[in-house]
């Protein structure tokens, strides 16, 4: 009788107590779960993960358990909005093994609910009775959130919770002895349509006597919320006896606090005395006691008042475009970097996109000094988190794959970092069609765009958590400038830059900007991208006016100084007919290149180019794929030339730009056909500004291939729509000229057909004088061919410079006084001669004696 005895109570130990945290991946031992088959099942990340596949039931999961006393210990994270049909229950202690049945009694924790809390019931067996009301609005999606239950002999319950790892509430003192027996403890889930699915997670299993704390509490985090208050995280809720605020300290010269309100582990302090900004502060706290008696006689610590400024946390990595994957989660996420040396408080943070919004606002979390933290969307936090430090953000912005701008702000609102990406970055055709991040090289430059960023080079397409597997030094090739002004209207003024200013030096600028004969009353950085720089004018512009505004000393962000610069500024005119000429047409490019059709200033009044449209003739002889050439605005000066196309990038990698600020993207330029079509120009009331109707045929007959050749326009006067002022571009110059000058251009100062010689002797020794000989030529008309040929003494060819060249009006060609197998020559003298021919049968020749001398 005795041994059944001690049998049965070791019995009873046994299921009174365990500990799972599912890593051995089994449901079946240690302990035995007894489940529906599909409701659970054990995750890859050694979690019990709900599985059931049913709308609008209730599932559960049960283990045998006679504890009524001692702790119960878990952790639970829902990846959803929980509801009154959408929760979970943790029953504690259970009667019966089917949870919710009528007849069951017992206690169960309850998680989520229409209140969205974390509340004790009583099941009894006809209703369910509150007995601790938790806070409402608790539960959040994708929190993770561990509970302590304790029950002590005298039934007298003890709650606290963490979230995320820090404490929640406390709630002691509850009494409930209404039931002292239990068979089980189990896991009830209440889920209602099929987005709810696979959503819970628990994880951390303890059932067991309660192992006292006999440890004091510790400090676990100090912060500075703003000027005048700072809060003190302890790891365990804290009590005192006694006045609150002397138990508190701040050196630096702040003293005691004024005021102090703690609540569970936290307390918030405030001064009379302003905190010091970005300086070591010590802070005492004394007596520190926390709800099991022990105390800390005296806690140390150090606290940084530290106003967030531009570029203290930085955009580090980027992962818009999941798919294809290689090895990442099928979730979009940005990862934020603290390059400060102080640690930061994100709460009230948001990120936002340019076109797109903001986010909500950042949970707390302290992003310490030179630490990496993942931002991602609820859905993403689950696959993300085990890579390294994750925040779920709530409306998480959709993330282009393309290009796209995005920018944190701090819980005031000031902008504290900006990137503007593009797919170009990858610098990868594979890398950039999905499944792999783009990651920032150099933390020291984070205002420099394009060659501070490129695809990551990690093998599974990303380093989330971590430092960048691209991380290197750069020198930054910012080619800074200001490059245009625009006039919003007579009194307000835009300033362009190629690069993003010195946030820093903003105060500098009243100064550093001059107007002669109009005063600037304010200046305005705009954001996010700060290349923008707005005035407000305190006199107004005159119309028809033409101004020269000047910028001395203004600094880049990375660092580059314009030392002085002078830029036109005038208020923009709507065109009139004829103002605006087409001045040059790629209808015909290359594979991969692009159309553009450059546009140029013949008046004497700046041109809005926002009232300045373009087009093209249909098949029907009907004006169509009318586009607006500048929505926002920009300024056309007399004599200016601009060159219109869908990406500029794409012109810029086909030709020679000499003034790439002059390429300009149009939201969709129309269509051009390879043989013939109509570029029109029309001013915001419908009116045509300028029209031309171009064929194939007109360019030059004896050019073997027209594909990548624009027509140039080489006459500005009169009406452009007609063949005898159009001609294709030079080969001397790559065959288009966007944005600069017509290799074929025809102005009243050209100068009659002539070659000038650089020297009448050349010394082809390589020693850096003479060595080779260059001829300019100039040509009154378009349209001539050359012939340049090498002869010696004795009137025998030794070298075909060249052969039925195209010249543009005016060039230059080369001889390295090599023969035509590229051998040096002998000593002597040497003619060059020169056939210059159209195709209408004009004929010039010309000779000249030039002498080689050879060592």
């Amino acid at each position: 009788m005795k041994l059944c005895i001690i049998l049965l109570l070791a019995a009873q130990s046994a299921y009174a107590q365990f500990t799972e945290n599912f890593n051995d991946g089994d449901l079946l031992n240690g302990p035995v779960w007894n489940q529906v088959p599909g409701a659970f099942i054990i995750n890859a990340q050694g979690e019990l993960q709900s599985a059931w596949q049913q709308p609008h039931q209730t599932f559960q999961i049960t283990t045998p358990s006679t504890q009524v006393s001692g702790a119960w210990h878990f952790s639970v994270r829902l990846n959803l909005s929980t509801s009154g049909t959408n929760y979970a229950d943790v029953y504690l202690m259970s009667s019966d093994d089917a949870l919710t049945s009528s007849g069951n009694t017992g206690y169960f924790m309850r998680i989520g609910g229409t209140p969205d809390e974390i509340s004790l019931f009583r099941k009894d067996a006809d209703r369910e009775v509150c007995v601790v009301d938790g806070t409402n609005g608790t539960v959040q999606a994708n929190r993770r959130y561990d509970i302590q239950v304790i029950r002590d002999q005298l039934h007298q319950w003890t709650i606290i919770y963490y979230v995320d790892g820090r404490l929640g509430e406390v709630y002691q003192g509850i009494m409930d002895g209404t039931y002292t027996t239990a068979q089980y403890f189990g896991i009830s889930v209440t889920q209602s349509t099929a987005s709810f699915f696979e959503k819970h997670y628990f994880d951390d299993m303890y059932v067991g006597p309660h192992i006292p704390d006999t440890t004091p509490p510790a400090i676990r985090n100090v912060q500075a919320t703003d000027s005048v208050t700072a809060k003190v995280e302890f790891d365990e809720a804290v009590r005192w006896n006694g006045y609150l605020p002397s138990f508190f300290y701040l050196g630096a010269g702040v003293g005691f606090p004024q005021q102090v309100d703690c609540n569970g582990n936290v307390c918030v302090l405030r001064f009379q005395t302003a905190l010091p900004e970005r300086t070591p502060i010590s802070i005492q706290v004394e007596d520190v006691m926390d709800v099991w008696g022990n105390v800390a006689a005296q806690l140390t610590d150090t606290i940084y008042y530290v106003r967030p400024q531009w570029g203290d946390v930085i955009l580090h990595e980027i992962f818009a475009d999941p798919e294809p994957p290689q090895q990442m989660p099928l979730v979009e996420w940005v990862e934020i970097r603290n390059v400060s040396p102080y640690p930061v408080q994100l709460g009230g943070w948001r990120i936002c996109k340019g076109a797109g919004g903001c986010s909500g606002a950042f949970p707390e979390y302290v992003l310490l000094p030179d630490s990496v933290l993942i931002l991602t969307s609820s859905n993403g936090y689950a696959p993300l988190f085990v890579y390294g430090s994750t925040l779920s953000v709530p409306a998480f912005p959709s993330l282009n794959n393309a290009a796209d701008v995005l920018y944190l702000t701090s819980a005031d609102d000031k902008l504290i970092h900006s990137v503007a990406y593009n797919d170009t970055w990858y610098d990868n055709p594979l890398k950039k069609v999905g499944g792999w991040s783009l990651e920032m090289k150099d933390v020291h430059h984070p205002c420099v765009g394009e060659g501070n960023w490129i695809s990551s080079v990690d093998g599974r397409g990303a380093t989330p958590g971590q430092y960048n597997s691209v991380a290197a030094a750069i020198q930054p090739d910012v080619r800074f400038q200001l490059e245009r002004s625009y006039a919003l209207d007579s009194m307000h003024v835009q300033l362009f830059f190629s690069a993003p200013l010195d946030v820093h030096g903003i105060n500098q600028l009243q100064q550093q900007i001059q107007l002669p004969g109009i005063t600037i009353d304010s200046i305005v950085l705009l954001e996010p991208m700060l290349k923008t720089v707005q005035l407000r004018l305190g006199t107004p512009l005159l119309p028809e006016t033409l101004y020269t505004l000047t910028v001395r000393n203004v600094r880049s962000c990375s660092g580059e100084v314009i030392q002085s610069v002078d830029i036109p500024l005038a208020l923009g005119y709507s065109p009139m007919p004829g103002d605006v000429i087409v001045h040059e047409v790629l209808f015909n490019p290359t594979p991969a290149g692009t159309d553009f059709v450059e546009i140029y200033n013949r008046s004497h009044r700046a041109v809005d180019l926002k009232y300045l449209y373009i087009a093209h003739e249909s098949t029907t002889g009907n004006t169509a794929q009318i586009t607006q050439v500048h929505p926002n605005g920009f300024t056309m000066f007399p004599g200016g030339l601009i060159a219109l196309s869908n990406d500029g990038r794409v012109v810029q990698s086909e030709y020679y730009c000499k003034y790439p600020e002059r390429l300009l993207d149009v939201v969709q330029l129309p269509s051009y056909n390879d043989d013939k079509g109509t570029v029109i120009l029309l001013n915001h009331a419908g009116e045509e500004v300028d029209r031309v109707g171009y064929q194939s045929d007109w360019h030059f007959p004896l050019l073997t291939q027209a594909e990548g050749v624009s027509l140039e326009r080489i006459h500005r006067e009169g009406s452009g729509n007609r063949r005898e002022v159009w001609h294709s571009a030079s080969r001397d110059v790559g065959y288009a000229t966007p944005g600069y000058e017509n290799s074929q251009q025809i102005t009243n100062t050209t100068p009659q057909a002539n070659y000038i010689f650089s020297v009448e002797t050349i010394s082809p020794n390589n020693d850096g004088r003479d060595d080779f000989l260059t001829i300019q030529y100039t040509f009154a008309e378009a349209g001539y061919m050359s012939n340049v040929i090498i002869f010696d003494i004795h009137g025998r060819a030794v070298r075909y410079l060249h052969k039925n060249i195209l010249n543009g009006t005016s060039g230059t060609w080369r001889w390295d006084g090599l023969g035509e197998r590229m051998q040096v020559l002998p000593t002597g003298r040497y003619i060059v001669y020169i056939e210059a021919f159209d195709t209408g049968g004009k004929l010039e020749k010309f000779k000249k004696v030039i002498n080689i001398f050879n060592q």
